[in-house]
């Protein structure tokens, strides 16, 4: 077994020198995979959020209740989290037009909820 995996499943966090840069939001899924932070249509909803994919970490859980979850992405959404924006699953979302608009029509209230965010500071 991947000790990376193996110290996941047990949900032990790994010390991170004051160097690297720790994961600001958590994209929630069903399983872990890690082809997933490559995923093209993950890329295009980050770049769209505004969000560096380096400053996200893709989990099957909520570790602290601290985590700022960004976009939950579980098929079934429990526990329930305050995220910015939820979707399908990411096999079903990239087949099914539908699923895509709900989660671009999520997206752009987001957006425009960071935007007035951003202008009410000025």
């Amino acid at each position: 077994m991947d000790k990376s995996a193996y110290l996941d499943a047990m949900g032990i966090t790994r010390w991170i020198g004051a160097d690297k840069v720790v994961s600001a939001y958590t994209i929630l899924v069903d399983k872990f995979d890690a082809n997933l932070e490559v995923h093209p249509l993950i890329g295009a909803v980050l770049a769209s959020a505004d969000c560096l994919p380096t400053h996200c970490s893709i989990s099957d859980s909520v570790s602290g209740s601290n985590t700022q979850v960004l976009w939950d992405m579980r098929r079934l959404k429990r526990p329930s989290v305050d995220s910015k924006f939820s979707s399908s699953p990411i096999a079903q979302l990239a087949n099914s037009a539908d699923d895509k608009r709900k989660l671009w029509h999520e997206l752009s209230c987001y957006i425009d909820s960071v935007g007035n965010d951003k202008t009410d500071e000025n």
